[in-house]
């Protein structure tokens, strides 16, 4: 995710050698990475499976709604993704923004924005459901 230069490399970029493997902070942001992919991937699988229940709008609210709050998690863990600058890898050699950090700043606006308006389509499907039942 990050570019850094590290002392013992010379001013190459990658991981330094000797990284400490115990580094629990690097660990954590390894795994909300992680996270982060698996709750993206089953929003994504829920939005295409959505597809197939057009017809029932009740239905089909809770599938937005679901998206929307797995949408706004994953902006949550995205932004978590800058715990790495906590860690003794860039404790100890500096860390910049890479292509990655930026990719990961632009991807949790798009996930709270994706957020927003599949809530919001998910509260306009309710409302048709209702007003068909009056």
């Amino acid at each position: 995710l990050f570019c850094y230069t590290s002392p013992a490399n010379g001013n190459e970029w990658g991981y330094p050698q000797g990284l400490i493997p115990d580094d629990s902070t690097l660990a954590t942001v390894q795994r909300i990475a992680i996270t982060n992919t698996i709750i993206g991937f089953c929003a994504w699988i829920i939005t295409l499976f959505s597809c197939f229940f057009l017809c029932c709008k009740k239905f089909l609210h809770f599938l937005y709604v679901l998206t929307g709050l797995m949408l706004l998690v994953n902006t949550g863990l995205e932004g978590s993704n800058f715990l790495l600058w906590n860690s003794d890898l860039c404790a100890n050699n500096s860390c910049d923004l890479g292509v990655g950090a930026k990719c990961s700043i632009s991807a949790a606006v798009l996930y709270f924005v994706a957020a927003f308006f599949t809530c919001g389509r998910g509260k306009e499907l309710k409302d048709e459901y209702d007003k068909d039942d009056d």
